[in-house]
């Protein structure tokens, strides 16, 4: 094997190392950031310009983006949750809080047969969304009672609708 041979795959292997280094340093920081969003967000108030928390003890919010795979993959419950939270006596507010151009986001929840109470734009970065889809419970005082990430597994879909169920009680 000649030297140039040895240095061209001591390149290789060390180029590999670097990239597999920094796949396994993002996957932990993304995870740790999670964890650490959870924390902050869980009792405190979501600053959401135009939200009127008062109209219900119980409210759902949902941060959402027309192009996130799990968003449009989450539909068939968001039109669960829609239903289940219009039907009540009074209805629960079900609001979409979103980052981008209002016309696309409706023509998303027109196509998706979702239909919510309120559209909010809105920075996620400023509300602590750091992905979605992401599922707030909020009190009638405006505080984050249960957060819930990404596509949800049918347990915790029905763990939303009943704690809508109770909470409305």
């Amino acid at each position: 094997m000649s030297t140039f041979e040895k240095v061209t795959h001591l390149s290789l292997i060390v180029v590999c190392g670097l990239a597999a280094y920094t796949l396994v340093d993002a996957k932990l920081s993304r995870h740790s950031r999670r964890e650490r969003d959870n924390g902050k967000i869980v009792g405190k108030a979501l600053d959401i310009t135009g939200a009127s928390w008062s109209r219900s003890p119980v409210n759902i919010v949902l941060a959402i983006t027309t192009h996130c795979q799990y968003c449009v993959a989450s539909v068939p419950f968001y039109r669960r949750l829609a239903s289940e939270s219009h039907s009540k006596n009074p209805p629960i507010p079900l609001l979409v809080a979103f980052p981008e151009n209002r016309s696309e986001m409706e023509k998303f929840l027109t196509e998706s047969q979702v239909q919510v109470s309120e559209m909010l734009p809105v920075s996620f970065e400023h509300i602590g969304v750091s992905g979605t889809p992401t599922l707030f419970v909020v009190d009638g005082k405006g505080s984050v009672m249960r957060q819930y990430r990404g596509k949800l597994s049918p347990s915790k879909e029905n763990e939303v609708i009943s704690l809508i169920e109770e909470r409305q009680q």
